[in-house]
């Protein structure tokens, strides 16, 4: 990418191709733990948007306003349940 955009940059790497690149590989990773840990997206979805560092009383905030234990309770009442079937 350096290459590409910025080839008159004076380094290997320019700052935004190595911001792109933790992007995409954050972005693989986040698709990894979704399907090994399914109950991940219901507690990350509220905290769309934000950026870190995050204050720990705006995540408690959003988490509250989303009832997020009541959803995690029922996800896995319904996660219980389908593998019960399953046996």
């Amino acid at each position: 990418m350096t290459r590409e955009k910025y080839h008159a940059h004076a380094t290997a790497l320019h700052w935004d191709g190595i911001r792109q690149g933790v992007q995409t590989a954050s972005g693989i990773r986040v698709t990894e733990i979704r399907e090994d840990i399914p109950w991940v997206s219901t507690a990350i979805e509220p905290l769309a948007g934000l950026q870190v560092p995050i204050e720990q009383a705006e995540v408690i905030q959003r988490w509250t306003e989303r009832d997020l234990r009541d959803e995690l309770d029922r996800l896995s009442e319904s996660t219980a349940q389908n593998d019960a079937e399953k046996m």
